[in-house]
């Protein structure tokens, strides 16, 4: 039972993540996977940084990415 409370306790910080980039208006994601070619939202993402537009994707896709701990995922906001 403990356990199940620190899960879900580190569990939080993802999702409030997610939950303030989804509130501020993203423009653009910078992403690079830690494992070269680990799929998410439909997409190989290699170990180097890739810049792409956030119109690509849908809003639930945008949550996966910045919730999946196998990438590294830094929102841009629209200027």
């Amino acid at each position: 039972m403990a356990e199940d409370k620190k899960a879900k306790a580190a569990a939080a910080p993802e999702k409030e993540t997610a939950k303030a980039a989804a509130e501020v208006k993203v423009d653009k994601l910078v992403v690079r996977s830690l494992s070269a070619g680990f799929r998410r939202a439909g997409r190989a993402w290699p170990a180097e940084e890739v810049t792409v537009a956030a119109s690509e994707f849908t809003d639930e896709q945008i949550e996966q990415l910045l919730a999946e701990p196998m990438l590294v995922v830094l929102p841009v906001a629209a200027e």
